[in-house]
């Protein structure tokens, strides 16, 4: 099984004053061509991938650095593999199985 995050919920300032919704592509980035501009949902270095973005982490939005206040998969599916593969849009998480 896989956890496929097509996009992301992002609660941005003090108290989540402003909301953001983030689409994603499988390299756990923003889809750009789904964003209002290019670099809306860009985590701010070091971190790397939009998906990894936690409570107090920086990303851009809107022309500015905003810290986010809360952060959560808005749409999601749990796919078998095969399905999974034939998607082409979100992140795709690999579940490990316990055994």
């Amino acid at each position: 099984m896989v956890r496929v995050i097509y996009s992301l919920l992002v609660k941005l300032g003090p108290g989540g004053a402003t909301t953001a919704i983030i689409p994603l592509d499988r390299q756990g980035q923003a889809a750009p061509r789904r964003c209002g501009s290019r670099k809306d949902g860009m985590p701010r270095p070091p971190i790397r991938r939009t998906v990894d973005l936690r409570p107090g982490d920086e990303m851009y939005f809107r022309r500015a650095w905003r810290t986010i206040a809360q952060v959560s998969a808005l749409r999601d599916a749990w796919l078998q593999d095969g399905e999974a593969v034939e998607g082409k849009d979100g992140y795709v998480y690999r579940v490990r199985r316990r055994k």
